[in-house]
């Protein structure tokens, strides 16, 4: 699990299919906003992220989880380089996902930087 001030809670943000950045990929989706800097509730000061694993995708928690444990500790290295501000949703829709965690998080830094 990611940090708390990592961590992006999605029950109190909004709902992260209006979010306006989106990329599509082989196995996962990506969704990310940066949160304005004039914004009067602007209250990150790091970028946030969240992994979503639908049962369609894994149908038991232990592989829902275990997808998220692995996904949460590569994005681990990835945040702190990210401009604060940044939310973030890695939405898995493959369960291989976890044979090509290079290739994800290669993906993910090229599409924010």
């Amino acid at each position: 699990m990611l940090p708390a001030r990592y961590r992006l809670r999605l029950r109190r943000t909004l709902p992260f299919y209006t979010y306006e950045h989106k990329a599509h990929f082989p196995g996962f989706s990506l969704y990310w906003h940066f949160e304005k800097e004039d914004s009067p509730e602007k209250t990150l000061s790091s970028a946030q992220a969240v992994v979503v694993v639908p049962k369609k995708t894994a149908r038991t928690a232990v592989r829902r989880n275990r997808l998220k444990r692995v996904l949460y500790r590569e994005l681990m290295g990835l945040l702190p380089t990210l401009p604060s501000g940044l939310q973030l949703v890695v939405f898995v829709r493959k369960e291989e996902l976890e044979k090509n965690l290079e290739e994800v998080t290669k993906k993910i830094r090229e599409r924010l930087r």
